[in-house]
């Protein structure tokens, strides 16, 4: 947890993630090491004003020293992690908070440009050519389900509700980013028709059954990050797309073909529907400057029209 906070706050504490409260801790140690403050002294603090602009000048500090996304997060981290500690809200430190709006202006946040479908499909396709249908699984599940890679790394066999006849098939996500016990509908049959030849591959241990508590997928974020850095890098794409530009890329997917914001909020499990328009929107501007070598812009053309086909390589 947050220094200043003893194991009385346990309550406090447990209302953020643990990736979270590490991210503040972190933060909140290195602002602490820059002001030589103790956390006591810190929780002790009464004038909010000070404490404000003992911000903006660390803000400032953290610009000079790099200016990168990084010193920016560490920046957010550290406002965020203080107003936890002292339970003042954003309002309390009114100058901070437009330092960090004059530091976007500056140094604007790139978001991540959405993978079109086509790309998805032509990336997914030569994994299985290269015999690696779990990074195919991995890359189709993540734009389709609209899930975050670690979302889908997370999936347990015992997670899956196979589709029928009148129903399509689902995924659970017992915990999330936005909360618990949630899921996601894959319409698609050919994915489902991979993931029962992923089951009947990974039958080597009698612990992997429909109904196991074991993981589907074997590798971890960094390896995913890594693989599909790589498969890009060998089709000399000249933009590298990451896993986020998955769930991106299946987001605005849903919204090129007329689905309403809420729909794909729900689907996607934004909680803000503001922040979701201006993600949609940006996110079709950043797919109009994508530029794709034309050998892989025919064949993800020829595979959007029938996604199926990626099948005949198996």
């Amino acid at each position: 947890m947050p220094p200043g906070f003893s194991n009385d706050y346990f309550l406090i504490s447990q209302s953020i993630s643990r990736s979270t409260r590490k991210y503040y801790h972190r933060a909140l140690k290195k602002f602490l090491s820059w002001t030589t403050t103790s956390s006591d002294s810190l929780r002790r603090l009464s004038d909010a004003s000070q404490l404000d602009a003992l911000l903006v000048e660390y803000f400032h500090h953290l610009f000079r020293n790099g200016n990168s996304r990084g010193n920016r997060q560490q920046a957010v981290n550290t406002s965020c992690a203080i107003r936890l500690v002292l339970g003042l809200q954003s309002a309390s430190f009114p100058h901070s908070t437009r330092a960090l709006v004059g530091w976007d202006k500056l140094q604007p946040v790139n978001q991540t440009a959405p993978m079109p479908y086509g790309i998805c499909l032509v990336l997914a396709e030569r994994f299985l050519l290269r015999r690696d249908r779990q990074m195919a699984l991995i890359t189709l599940i993540g734009f389709l389900g609209i899930l975050r890679i670690s979302e889908v790394l997370s999936l347990r066999w015992c997670d899956v509700s196979w589709p029928t006849i009148v129903a399509p098939g689902m995924l659970r996500l017992p915990k999330t980013k936005t909360g618990l016990n949630q899921s996601v509908m894959v319409k698609e049959h050919f994915v489902w028709t991979l993931l029962t030849r992923w089951l009947t591959e990974t039958k080597d241990s009698p612990k992997c059954s429909k109904s196991s508590g074991q993981k589907i997928f074997r590798i971890s974020t960094t390896t995913y990050r890594a693989g599909l850095s790589s498969l890009q890098k060998s089709m000399s794409l000249p933009v590298i797309l990451t896993p986020h530009s998955l769930r991106a890329g299946g987001a605005t997917r849903l919204h090129i073909d007329g689905e309403s914001v809420e729909t794909i909020a729900q689907r996607g499990r934004w909680r803000s529907l503001v922040t979701l328009r201006r993600y949609l929107q940006e996110g079709r501007s950043l797919q109009l400057t994508l530029s794709m070598p034309d050998e892989v812009c025919q064949k993800a053309s020829a595979l959007t029209t029938q996604p199926q086909n990626i099948l005949m390589v198996l």
